[in-house]
């Protein structure tokens, strides 16, 4: 369903999107970038300077930076994470609390790659890719608070195959 909500929008919003943000050039920032700030997707560990162990959830290793800066446009974070996958950065997460500072956060993504796909029928999430990344606005509308995934496609893969071969290391402890 949300992928059927996620083409509609595209069809309806098309005219106007095209006017603002090219498509291609918007996937194209998004390749150039295949990151966060400073930060590229693959990178290892110990080529990020800062970084602080916070929380393992499944294969993929939470770290944060406590000197990082966390605004974004005219928003404020409430957090920044790097998670890594076989010590290699598969993802980003950013976490905002109340509408105020979610929704510049996703005008600041809208400003940079384009209008973007609401995935839920307008009701707040919010999806952007490209060839080689993927931003997610997950918006809980009780209270404004989101979580931004900037997630690289090709460290799927690599999570996929860590997330098998955990399992099976799992299995086998039985």
């Amino acid at each position: 369903m949300k992928t059927l909500s996620c083409l509609l929008f595209v069809f309806a919003a098309l005219p106007g999107f095209a006017q603002r943000v090219n498509p291609n050039e918007a996937k194209k920032k998004m390749d150039a970038k295949y990151g966060f700030r400073e930060v590229r997707f693959e990178a290892d560990t110990t080529t990020i300077s800062g970084l602080q162990r916070a929380f393992k959830t499944g294969v993929t290793v939470y770290y944060r930076r406590p000197a990082d800066n966390l605004t974004v446009g005219t928003a404020t974070l409430a957090s920044i994470y790097y998670g890594f996958v076989e010590g290699k950065l598969a993802e980003v997460l950013l976490e905002t609390k109340g509408f105020e500072n979610t929704n510049a956060v996703r005008e600041a993504f809208q400003a940079e790659f384009g209008e973007g796909c609401s995935v839920c029928g307008g009701r707040g999430d919010y999806y952007w890719g490209s060839d080689k990344e993927r931003i997610t606005i997950d918006v809980d509308t009780a209270n404004g608070d989101a979580s931004i995934m900037i997630v690289s496609k090709p460290m799927l893969k690599a999570t996929a195959v860590a997330t098998k071969k955990a399992g099976k290391k799992a299995a086998s402890d039985l």
